[in-house]
């Protein structure tokens, strides 16, 4: 059999994965999953939501390369792309609606928060000079290979209208991803591109062309700063951290799967990242503040399971 099969655990009736039978409980849990900021911590959920052993093998970036031309995964989508080899395997091989009953969909895309997801959310924050300048890598990587580079940010997942975004945006669509600093890009766009991690957090689609307020950041920090309202909040700069602390919240053991990197930009080895904090506070003001909030609130939740500050900036 090529594919591994699914164990699961009963309890009072109700299938749960083995990580929360060790907790006598399952979470429901909804992925929010902010542009550029970790999208292998999305599979980490998806192993916690849905029945998957810790055992079950799924195809590194490399396995594809060497798997024989009649596995399934090579006639599949799981290695018709490489990138994306982790996630297509484990949504192949555990489809959604027959075993994740606790995962809260949409799984994939950036869809922001929504009152119902609330109480469910675990996301990453990622440091927004980081994650901006990873935004900006994808898109040269994007128009060298002779795609329309702006495109992502603009008209992803079907916000819109289509003219109102390129109106609000019509500096930054004239501009070469190439000949594009990250100052210009804010400079140009910053409508469409800044706050986007307040943005999906109070409920706005992260390319909103909308103008923050501080109500609005205040908004956002209560949300990540309640263990009520958002169940996990880690930081992409704390990789191996944010495991530690997800797992020793809902249980279960790091799986090698979940430190491979399925997205790296450039092919850029290492997740850390240490971006200057005062043209953070230039360029991206309030997802600034929001990320110092979820440093805390990550913090907080490391010393409630009495673990060693695992947040604390380098």
């Amino acid at each position: 059999m090529l594919f591994p099969c699914t164990v699961l655990v009963t309890i009072s009736g109700d299938s749960f994965s083995q990580w929360c039978a060790a907790t006598g409980s399952c979470k429901q849990l909804r992925w929010l999953h902010v542009p550029k900021t970790g999208s292998t911590f999305g599979l980490v959920v998806y192993r916690y939501a849905c029945a998957i052993p810790p055992t079950a093998h799924i195809p590194s970036v490399e396995e594809c390369n060497t798997l024989p031309a009649q596995h399934p995964w090579k006639k599949s989508d799981v290695c018709h792309d490489p990138e994306y080899a982790l996630e297509w395997a484990l949504q192949e091989s555990y489809p959604p609606k027959l075993h994740c009953t606790h995962l809260v969909l949409p799984f994939a895309g950036h869809a922001p928060v929504s009152l119902a997801d609330l109480g469910k959310v675990v996301t990453i924050l990622r440091h927004p000079v980081a994650r901006a300048t990873s935004l900006l890598k994808m898109l040269r990587y994007q128009e060298q290979r002779g795609f329309a580079p702006w495109k992502f940010v603009l008209h992803a997942h079907g916000v819109g209208p289509m003219h109102a975004m390129h109106e609000s945006c019509n500096h930054l669509l004239e501009q070469n991803a190439s000949s594009t600093t990250l100052e210009m890009m804010f400079a140009r766009g910053a409508p469409c591109i800044s706050g986007v991690q307040t943005k999906m957090v109070i409920g706005r689609p992260f390319n909103h062309h909308i103008q923050l307020r501080e109500d609005d950041v205040k908004a956002a920090c209560a949300l990540v700063t309640t263990s009520s309202l958002f169940a996990f909040v880690g930081l992409m700069e704390k990789w191996n951290e944010s495991l530690t602390l997800f797992h020793a919240t809902f249980g279960g053991k790091v799986v090698p799967a979940e430190m491979v990197n399925t997205r790296p930009t450039e092919r850029a080895t290492g997740r850390a990242e240490n971006p200057d904090d005062a043209l953070s506070e230039q360029l991206e003001p309030f997802d600034s503040v929001l990320y110092e909030c979820g440093r805390r609130r990550a913090n907080a939740d490391a010393s409630r399971l009495h673990m060693p500050t695992l947040f604390e900036k380098d």
